[in-house]
């Protein structure tokens, strides 16, 4: 085969860029671009940037292609094997795609050249766009054609074609402008974008070159040469060119006619020959690099495998070429050259931004990056730059247009999963980045503020614990970072895992902020301290330790030896103890407990802020705890931790516990406090050496009892904002730093003594008219007063609700008393102030002198400054006349009036205080009088108002002497006069006069906070007292007697005798009866309807912000309506009743659960007593009762604890109902019923009812009919095998089992009080008829079952309470006699429980005797004598038919056969059945045995709560169908399906999918069926039975069912298996050969 023909620099790349670059551009849009330019300046800047993109994207290309090998595909293939394939692959289909576009492009310019020549006329108005389309599409069937035959032929027409253009070019230099003519090809609007985006095609040619790369001998040196030179010449030639028509040509004939080129050149026919052949070979440039792209792009599997097919001798890729030519034909259908010419623009500059991209990150980045061509870095990036800026400023749409066709690629590949061979720049550029950013991070501090976590998070695998994993990603924030760390112990480890297998993927997190390594280490303790020491880099050092809590450590002092390690290696710690069953509970609850202020307290805090700002637990409620346990005063550390909080901007909770005298540990507080918190965050202690294992075990009690807990301990990092407090000498009541005015109240001294006379005067006068207001103001509120003095105390407030605050007439007079009063007093005020004006001299003569010039309380001034220099430089004395009145006015009216509407409010904040007196009198009840609080409160009010008055005066006349002193007064008077604001003083003065009416105002609304904090501290009064009630119910009754039978329940005396604990059982069951009387609602709820009755629906009150700021503004308030009664009902039952009534009912459920555990172990002491022998069993039981005791008076007493630590925490929330910030967000227009919890019954019920038949209807959809399959013997032996141990089990599994429990399953036991009650009515019946036998002939009863149903249980039952009399037994035969059953009778009855063997004979049993005969159909046999036997009992029945009753035991198969088969109904007085136990008896039977041993069941990790709700519900209707509810089938079950865990706890293991396996031949199914049938059987006989068929067979069948132990041996007798015979029955019975 011939070898592929390989090109040149000059024909492979300079030719086909350079005629792609001179192409139709430059005929047929160049000179439109320079007519619509506004100067030369601007086409020349076009030219200019166009190829400043393609410089810097051309040395770009040079730079990589010499660095790398350069195979098919040219930009793309180098693009890829930098950026990636994702990207570069995204890139690549761009270029492809804006290579077959600018195909049309070109031949689009070719045809609006081509068709004016063939007929002229078709060109006038313009060129059809049908016409563009028809010879477009007919020129690019010859460039197809050409470029078929072969790439050769195509390369070599070129040289014509760029003789051509050199010919076509002369004729344009030497053509003349004489013919030209105005066409119709303008452009609207052409700015500096438009002609950019049409020029910029022009450019884009230097790729053509570079896409013939895999064709090319030596692409390195071709490339860079070839495509440098060609964009150099044709930067010359556009240049040269636009400067010669911009001075040749017109600028109309330019902007106008798009042929202009044509029809200048000297031989017009020449440049038309340039525009074909640059068109053309434009055209074949495309047409052969893009099918070289697009194959490139197929072998990277980026696009179909069609398209790298290769073709002919010089291996072309025929495939894409046709691909390429229908996207061209595209667009030349869309026809329009300018819309093409934009879109190809923007293709083509994405191309070339990452181009130059590519070449910036190899150069900064890769250490492999070697290029021959090197460049400066700066020349790629502002490549990179100028293409964007170039891109948005062009053409915004066609830019997010591109973008958005590269991210759909992008992100179609990405999900292709493709990977090269060669890698890419990435890594580099990450580790470079990453290198910088370390630099730069190991030059900074981090700041408290920025403080992230980076965790060492040590998992040990994050399948068995995810929740750390979980955890860590919650408290990383933003820009935390976890490390997991895996690291799984073997003594023989060194260095199992190589560094490239240390890195793991865990499918379980798909997370870029946490790292997995696995490790082997030999000891992990001393692995951790390994890698805490070692790992970590500078800049980002892990700063915190996270691990799962040491609860079954067997180390305890490696993991102190760890702690204290890590400790000072300066560590964050964290040890979570994740509670398995409640898990993180809601998310919605974290408690920190704090014994000291230190830096845990810090970093607590910051773990809650990272926490809270997850998705998880954003809604949780903070709670802080702090347990004093110095003789700190509460009020400190409160307000510390208010002050810590507000640092922290975060809401929280926060309480104080006085620890000083109990000095409790801290674990009993939280034992009571957060045993339902979702998570606790608590200090690591102190570990002393030696006390390890024990604080260990200490800490696994606790957290037995409460959530999840996380530990820790903080880093030093922490340590500055808790700086000991150094003790330092301080100044008692240090003295404020105030103006001097303020601290005398005098008047400056004037030095002038006749002046000061008169200031002194006015001063006095003034002061005298303040008090006169002050007296009459007092005098005004005399009234208002006596409202407030008649109120009732604490004990009395539903007749202050009912006799004051419902009198409204008395509020209006009082309010309009102070009105009237008031603005009397205001009115009188100011005309004393005025009389006190009318009588000061209009001018008073004043002289000055240098002391009081100096004085310092004159503000400097040129008037002053000019009179001081006079008296210094020796002038004579200065007299002046002063204008006293104007002064006084100017300031009267300027300063004090507004001033004195200040003041005013000091004296309308008498509601306010007045109304915080009120609230404290009545919520307190030792005070009888409220009056001392109220003369307080007015002593307070009116010297602050005296004193602020007579201040006020005295900056009054102050104001007026500093005038005098620090200005000229004539001229200030005029300048005052002049500048006066009337409507500002009016507007002040208008404040004063309303402030009386909004005075009286405030009288009804503070009437209305009365009413508020008078209902409010009613209903706080009456939960309080609800509490009180409960907790005395609890504290003197429950507890007391609860407290005295757990004393009397531990005495080992108690124990000894069955009647004392059958007494104390009952004992027990009265008390619990008593005590769950006292939990009834009715019991301590206060009836409370008629109080709400008294409270008014709505009051109209001041939002909280408005009496905030009350001080400031007390006129013109908005006002809000408040629902007081319904919002008081919903705080009253939502914060105390709805608590307290859970409380009760959550104490009442675990008290039911408790007794009936404490009576429980009590009956299973009776229980083994009566079924055991063993005194170890005993002992055992009573043991276990001893332990329950104990646990049940620890839980008790931290029961009580919780429940009065419940009870104050209640109280402190009543008590927050008076507090109105809280009433005003907790308003509610909805009344809560508070009997509406009850309603939860109700739904519990709702939901068990649909949760029972929920399962029915799965039981019923989930019946799936099996398929009968062909299987060999060993798959039959297999499945045999599979379902005997699947419904077996093992003696592991038995010994696993305490023996207490597994008593209480053998169907064995003993008749008791439980079992007995199912099977009542069952003796009952059995004994009526025995003693009314109605028809002599009828002495038979029947009792019929299946096997293990319970027969011999109503035997027993039946016996003990006919107390044996006259009670006779038949033992089971061994065999079937051949003699008569009269004969071996004597051998076979015998008194019930007596051993001996003395021969008894019918005859001599007394009348009424009753006979027992078990196991009845063990006289029957499945053969043509089987019935002799049953026939001569019948005839024995027929013969004592008036002296003995017999009592037979059947199984119900037989019985059925008896009936059809015999005349037994003629014997038969009563037939009893043993009882089929329904799903809700089984369920009651496993609820009260597993009560009895005290053992809790789970079900797929949940506790059975006995169908409480479907998600722990055990589905006891499957159990039922499998059991038949036989009750000894059902025990067999039980224990089989009950396994130990890892985890030590006991689980249901049985899916329920066993089955009997349908594999079994006909035969082999008749032998099991003829077993079933006889309840057991000799081999002897069965083998007779089969004798029709091969004796060797039957017994390799039995010797199978007795291998895979579906039958068992007795002796001779053969039995169907106690574990199998329920599924065995069941497949009998859905086969259809039993009875059902």
């Amino acid at each position: 085969m011939a070898s592929q023909k390989k090109f040149g620099t000059f024909s492979g790349v300079l030719t086909p860029s350079l005629l792609t670059i001179l192409g139709v551009i430059m005929y047929m849009r160049l000179g439109s671009v320079v007519g619509n330019s506004s100067s030369i300046l601007q086409f020349i800047s076009i030219i200019f940037f166009a190829h400043l993109i393609s410089v810097t994207t051309g040395l770009s290309v040079s730079s990589i292609a010499t660095d790398k090998k350069i195979d098919k595909g040219g930009i793309y293939y180098m693009l890829t094997r930098s950026l990636g394939l994702p990207i570069g692959g995204a890139i690549g289909l761009t270029i492809f795609i804006a290579t077959a576009f600018s195909i049309s492009l070109y031949l689009i310019g070719f045809s609006e050249s081509l068709i004016p020549i063939i007929n002229e006329d078709w060109a006038i108005n313009g060129i059809s766009i049908n016409k563009l389309r028809l010879f477009g599409s007919f020129a690019l069937i010859i460039v197809l054609i050409i470029a078929y035959i072969s790439t050769s032929f195509a390369l070599k027409i070129q040289y014509v074609i760029l003789g051509l253009i050199v010919l076509s070019l002369g004729s344009v230099f030497l053509g003349s402008s004489e013919n030209l003519k105005v066409g119709s090809d303008i452009i609207e609007s052409p700015s500096f974008a438009t002609l950019f985006g049409i020029f910029f095609p022009a450019v884009t040619g230097f790729t053509a070159g570079v896409a013939m790369s895999g064709d090319l001998k030596n692409p390195k040196i071709s490339i860079p040469w070839g495509t440098m030179l060609s964009i150099s010449i044709g930067l010359i030639i556009y240049i040269l060119l636009s400067l010669f028509i911009y001075y040749n040509i017109d600028g109309q004939f330019l902007r106008s006619n798009n042929n202009v080129l044509i029809e200048f050149g000297a031989i017009p026919l020449l440049v038309l020959g340039g525009v074909w052949g640059a068109t053309l070979s434009s055209a074949l440039g495309g047409i052969l690099g893009g099918p070289r792209i697009l194959q490139a792009m197929s072998l990277d599997k980026i696009t179909p495998n069609i398209f790298s097919k290769e073709s002919g001798s010089n291996k072309e890729p025929r495939n894409a070429l046709f691909l390429t030519f229908i996207i061209a034909e595209i667009g030349i259908l869309i026809g329009e050259l300018n819309v093409i010419a934009e879109l190809v623009a923007m293709f083509y500059m994405a191309a070339y931004l990452f181009i130059n991209i590519s070449c910036f990150l190899e150069q900064w980045s890769s250490p492999d990056f070697r290029p021959k061509f090197k460049l400066p870095i700066w020349i790629s990036l502002l490549g990179a730059i100028s293409t964007l800026l170039l891109m948005i400023q062009l053409n915004l749409g066609a830019t997010l247009i591109a973008v958005l066709f590269m991210m759909i690629f992008w992100f179609w590949l990405s999900k292709k999963d493709l990977v090269l061979g060669t890698g890419d720049v990435w890594l580099s550029v990450w580790n470079t980045v990453v290198k910088t950013a370390l630099k730069n991070l190991q030059k900074k501090t981090v700041h408290k503020r920025n403080w992230q976590p980076n965790i060492l998070l040590f998992s040990g695998g994050t399948v068995n614990r995810p929740h750390l994993i979980n955890f860590g990603k919650s408290i990383i924030g933003r820009a935390g970072m976890v490390s997991n760390f895996d690291l799984i112990e073997t003594k023989s480890a060194k260095v199992l895992f190589p560094k490239s297998h240390q890195n793991t993927k865990d499918d379980l997190l798909i997370d870029d902020s946490i790292f997995h390594r696995k490790l082997y280490c030999q000891n992990v303790f001393k692995g951790i301290e390994s890698i805490a020491t070692t790992y970590g880099f500078s800049g980002v050092d892990p700063n915190t330790v996270l691990m799962g809590w040491a609860k079954n450590t067997k180390d305890p002092i490696w993991f102190s030896e760890m702690t204290r390690k890590l400790k000072d290696l300066d560590y964050n710690i964290l040890y979570l103890d994740y509670d398995q069953k409640r898990g993180f509970g809601n998310f919605s609850s974290i408690d920190l407990w704090w014994d000291g202020f230190n830096k845990e307290n810090e970093l607590s805090l910051q773990l809650v802020k990272f926490l809270r700002a997850s998705k998880k637990w954003k809604k949780a409620v903070l709670k802080i705890y702090f347990v004093n346990s110095k003789n700190t005063s509460s009020d400190k550390i409160e307000s510390k931790i208010n002050s810590i909080i507000d640092r922290k901007r975060m809401n929280a909770e926060f309480h104080v516990i006085n620890n000083y005298l109990e000095q409790k540990d801290i674990n009993e507080y939280i034992r009571i406090k957060s045993h339902q918190t979702d998570l606790i965050l608590i200090r690591i202690p102190e570990l002393k050496v030696g006390t390890e294992k024990k604080f260990i075990q200490s800490s696994n009690d606790l957290f037995g009892e409460i959530g999840s807990v996380l530990f820790l301990e903080a880093s030093n990092s922490f340590q500055d904002d808790y700086k000991p407090e150094i003790d330092s000498k301080t100044i008692k009541n240090p003295k404020k730093i105030i103006l001097k005015e303020k601290i005398s109240g005098s008047i400056i001294s004037s030095f002038d003594d006749d002046f000061d006379h008169h200031t002194n005067i006015w001063h006095q006068k003034l002061k005298q008219i303040n008090q006169t207001f002050i007296s009459e103001l007092q005098s005004s509120i005399v009234k208002f007063e006596e409202y407030y003095i008649n109120v009732y105390n604490n004990s009395k407030l539903l007749d202050e609700l009912k006799t004051h605050l419902y009198n409204t007439d008395k509020v209006k007079n009082i309010a309009d008393d102070l009105e009237h009063s008031t603005l009397k007093n205001i009115e009188n005020y100011f005309n004393l102030i005025n009389d006190f004006l009318s009588k000061i001299p209009t001018e008073i003569n004043f002289k000055y002198s240098l002391e009081f010039l100096e004085n310092k309380n004159l503000f400097f001034s040129t008037y002053n400054q000019k009179l001081k220099t006079s008296y210094l430089n020796g002038g004579k004395d200065i007299f002046v006349i002063l204008p006293a009145v104007k002064l006084f006015d100017f300031h009267l009216k300027n300063n004090f009036v507004p001033h004195f509407d200040q003041l005013l409010r000091v004296f309308g904040s008498i509601h306010i205080r007045y109304i915080s007196s009120y609230k404290d009198f009545i919520r307190q009840g030792i005070k009888r009088e409220i009056l001392p609080a109220l003369n307080s409160v007015n002593k307070e009010i009116f010297s602050e108002l005296n004193e602020e008055l007579n201040l006020l005066v005295t900056k009054l006349i102050n104001a007026v002497i500093k005038d005098v002193g620090e200005n000229n007064v004539k001229l200030l008077v005029e300048n005052r006069e002049d500048d006066f604001n009337s409507k500002t003083y009016i507007k002040k003065w208008n404040q004063i006069e309303e402030f009386p009416f909004g005075l009286s105002m405030n009288v009804f609304i503070f009437h209305n906070f009365k009413a508020l904090y008078c209902c409010s501290t009613i209903i706080e009064n009456l939960a309080i007292k609800q509490i009180n009630e409960l907790s005395i119910i609890f504290n003197k009754n429950i507890f007391f007697q609860i407290d005295e039978l757990i004393k009397v329940s531990s005495k080992k005396s108690l124990l000894k005798k069955q009647l004392d604990i059958n007494n104390w059982i009952d004992k027990l069951e009265r008390t619990f009866g008593s005590i769950i009387r006292f939990l009834e609602p009715n019991n301590w709820m206060i009836i409370n309807e008629d109080i709400f009755d008294k409270i008014p629906s709505e009051i109209n009150l001041y939002s909280p912000e408005t009496l905030d700021n009350f001080l400031l503004k007390q006129n013109n308030l908005s006002e809000q309506k408040f629902n007081l009664k319904s919002s008081l009902q919903f705080l009253y039952n939502e914060n105390i009743i709805f608590p307290i009534n859970n409380a009760a009912k959550d104490y009442k459920d675990w008290l039911s659960e408790g007794f009936e555990e404490l009576i429980s172990s009590f009956k299973l002491i009776l229980f083994t007593m009566d079924n055991q022998k063993s005194p170890e069993l005993i002992k055992d039981a009573k043991k276990k009762l001893i332990s329950k005791i104990e646990d049940f008076k620890m839980t008790f007493n931290l029961k009580n604890e919780r429940l009065n630590s419940y009870f104050e925490d209640l109280k402190i929330n009543a008590r927050k109902f008076s507090d109105y910030h809280f009433l005003m967000s907790n308003e509610s227009k909805k009344y809560v019923d508070s009997s509406s919890s009850s309603s939860n019954s109700g739904l519990i019920n709702i939901q068990n009812f649909f949760s029972e038949k929920f399962l029915s209807f799965v039981d019923l959809v989930s019946i799936e009919e099996p398929v009968k399959e062909l299987r060999s013997q060993s798959d039959k032996i297999k499945i045999i095998r599979n379902f005997v141990q699947e419904c077996t089990p093992t003696k592991t599994q038995l010994d696993n089992l305490p023996k207490l429990y597994l008593q209480l399953f053998t169907n064995s036991t003993k008749q008791n009080t439980f079992f007995s009650e199912f099977i009542e009515s069952k003796i009952h019946d059995i004994k009526r008829s025995i003693a009314s036998k109605s028809i002599k002939s009828q002495n038979v009863i029947v009792v019929s079952g299946e096997s293990k149903s319970g027969k011999t249980y109503i035997f027993n039952n039946l016996i003990e309470s006919l107390e044996e009399k006259n009670c006779f037994e038949v033992d089971s035969p061994n065999y079937i006699f051949t003699s008569s059953v009269e004969k071996q009778l004597p051998k076979l009855l015998h008194k019930v429980n007596d051993t001996s063997s003395k021969l008894i004979d019918l005859e001599i049993l007394d009348n009424g005797s009753i006979v027992f005969l078990n196991d009845f159909d063990l006289w029957w046999r499945k053969n043509t004598n089987g019935y002799n036997a049953i026939n001569n009992w019948l005839k024995i029945f027929k013969q004592y038919e008036n002296k003995l009753v017999f009592i037979i035991e059947i199984n119900n198969n037989f019985l059925s056969h008896l009936k059809i088969n015999s005349e037994i109904d003629k014997y038969v007085s009563k037939y009893i059945s043993t009882v089929d136990f329904s799903k809700k008896q089984l369920e009651r039977i496993v609820k009260y045995k597993n009560s009895l041993a005290g053992i809790d069941i789970y079900s797929k990790g949940n506790k059975i709560n006995f169908s409480k709700s479907l998600r722990s519900a055990l589905n006891f209707n499957k159990i039922n169908t499998i059991t038949n509810g036989n009750i000894g089938w059902f025990n067999n079950f039980w224990i089989a399906s009950i396994v130990k865990n890892e985890t030590n706890s006991f689980e249901f293991s049985n899916d329920f999918k066993t089955t009997f396996p349908d594999v079994l031949n006909n035969l082999e199914i008749m032998v099991l069926l003829h077993v079933f049938h006889h309840k057991k059987i000799d081999l002897k006989y069965l083998k007779e039975y089969f004798s029709n068929w091969d004796e060797a067979l039957i017994a390799e069948y039995i010797s199978f069912f007795k291998a895979e132990n579906i039958l068992s041996i007795d002796g001779s007798y053969i039995e169907i298996s106690q574990y199998v015979i329920p599924y065995l029955h069941l497949y009998f019975s859905n086969k259809n050969l039993i009875a059902n």
